[in-house]
């Protein structure tokens, strides 16, 4: 699972040109959510940087937004997927 979630940050660096990292990783029965930040926080500053879902049975990438709380935001996916 973090194998897929570095992948996936690096992919977002690649696109805004900043180098970013996985800083938390919460075990889920149903995946590991991350969050992400500039390596260099004094330097960059991120905006938009919700956390992220990596589903254990698939490995699929789940985007979050930044607005409300991640709870919110997995009771809104699996109200939409069950």
């Amino acid at each position: 699972m973090l194998e897929i979630a570095n992948k996936y940050v690096s992919q977002i660096g690649q696109e805004i040109n900043i180098e970013l990292i996985v800083f938390s990783e919460t075990k889920k029965s149903y995946g590991n959510i991350y969050g992400y930040v500039a390596k260099d926080s004094t330097k960059h500053r991120l905006a938009g940087n919700g956390s992220f879902l990596v589903k254990n049975d698939t490995g699929i990438v789940i985007q979050f937004g930044t607005s409300d709380d991640v709870e919110y935001y997995l009771k809104s996916y699996f109200r939409r997927t069950c």
